[in-house]
């Protein structure tokens, strides 16, 4: 384990599973025709994705950081 502190893992963690859960949410209660007719749900589903990104990038860098000491 890394010297990353547990609060930032599990915030940044936090962060990625509402936002997986938000994508759930709109996959499995649509079919997929009307999820591409769906222009808000393609943006949210969009938006949720960028967000879980965003999570675990932070998150790589916060590993870096504490972990190996790199500055990026």
């Amino acid at each position: 384990m890394t010297n990353v502190p547990r609060e930032a893992f599990n915030c940044y963690i936090g962060e990625a599973l509402d936002a997986l859960n938000d994508d759930k949410e709109i996959v499995y209660n649509k079919n997929f025709d009307e999820f591409l007719r769906d222009r808000r749900d393609r943006f949210v589903l969009r938006y949720a994705i960028v967000l879980i990104v965003e999570a675990l990038a932070d998150l790589a860098i916060a590993i870096l950081e504490e972990g190996f000491h790199y500055r990026p």
